[in-house]
Formats: C-alpha cells, sequence, structure tokens
C-alpha cells in the first residue's frame, strides 16, 4: 500500500510504501517488512485453502495451499484453443469445465469436464450432453476414463468423438 509522496528525483523512491496482509473474517491487520516480499513474473495462482500460518523464532512458515497450477495451463490451452469453454464452479459438482465442442461434421455436443477435487493429483472425467446418437459408445467410453488434466480430456473427447463420427460414416457407405 502507498503511504506518502515522497519529493525527490529517483523514480524508486518516490513513493513510500508498506504490506499488509489482511485475513478474512478478521477485524484487524499484519505488517509484512519489506524484507520479506519478493516480487516475482508469474502467472496468479490463487490457493483455494491454505493451511494456517505457524510462526517460529525464524519467522512465518510457509504457507501451504493446494493450489493446482495445472488449472492455469488448462485456463492457457482452453482459452487459446477450445474458446467455448468456461470454467465453473459449483458445491454439488466443484470446479468443472463446460462447453460445445465443434465436431467435423459440425455438429457441437455439449461438454462437462468435471475435476475430482478429492484426489491427491487433478483427475478429470467427461460427461457428453446433447450429442448425437452415432456417439452414443464414444460416449460411454470416454465417461469410464480419467484424465490428468482438462486440456487432456478435451483432446482427447475432440479425437475420440471425430473418429467415432468418421468410423460411422465410412460403416454406411
Amino acid at each position: 500500500m502507498v503511504v506518502a509522496k515522497n519529493s525527490t528525483s529517483k523514480p524508486q523512491e518516490r513513493y513510500s510504501i508498506k504490506h499488509y496482509l489482511f485475513r478474512a473474517g478478521e477485524s484487524g491487520f499484519t505488517e509484512i517488512s519489506s524484507e520479506q516480499i519478493k516480487l516475482v513474473k508469474e502467472p496468479l495462482i490463487w490457493p483455494t485453502v491454505a493451511a494456517k500460518e505457524s510462526v517460529n523464532s525464524r519467522g512465518p512458515e510457509l504457507i501451504v495451499s493446494d493450489a493446482r497450477p495445472e488449472r492455469v495451463l488448462d485456463r492457457d490451452v482452453l482459452g487459446e484453443f477450445y474458446k467455448e469453454f468456461r470454467p465453473f464452479g459449483s458445491p454439488k459438482l466443484g470446479f468443472y469445465w463446460r462447453g460445445r465442442l465443434e465436431l467435423l461434421d459440425g455438429s457441437q455436443p455439449e461438454l462437462v469436464l468435471l475435476e475430482d477435487q478429492t484426489a491427491s493429483r487433478p483427475r478429470y472425467t467427461i460427461a457428453l450432453r446433447d450429442s448425437a446418437e452415432t456417439l452414443g459408445l464414444a460416449a460411454e467410453e470416454l465417461a469410464k476414463q480419467e484424465f490428468s488434466s482438462a486440456r487432456m480430456a478435451l483432446i482427447t473427447a475432440e479425437r475420440t468423438l471425430n473418429r467415432a463420427l468418421y468410423q460411422n460414416r465410412a460403416a454406411t457407405r
């Protein structure tokens, strides 16, 4: 937080800054010394749950969280190549991605990529909605599989469903 504007010609000394930690549900705050602050150029990964900070003679220990860096990669890949997919969260389902996947025949079935939040490592399953009857077996096979990331689930679903469309088309000729 900027606490004062200084009269100086040096750009890095123009403002006085202090660092504070505010916690939800608490009325107070904690000031953090500048020596404990490290600026980095990394994507923001917001922890969803953090362990309580413990203090010892050396100061605060590292806060352990269940932040999932795979979600950042999923967000980047899906945002670039599968723009129809959006992340959602609900108390009943937890974290999931949902969107329409355009297939080779122009159809756009809706897919839900559900994250299993009880696992220590990310696991995703696929539910196919609004799909053509010709994709029934492929959808059942996809529903039985688990994937390490949403992007892996979506890429596999796209390939599997397009292969099913191709094989069905070849069989009906």
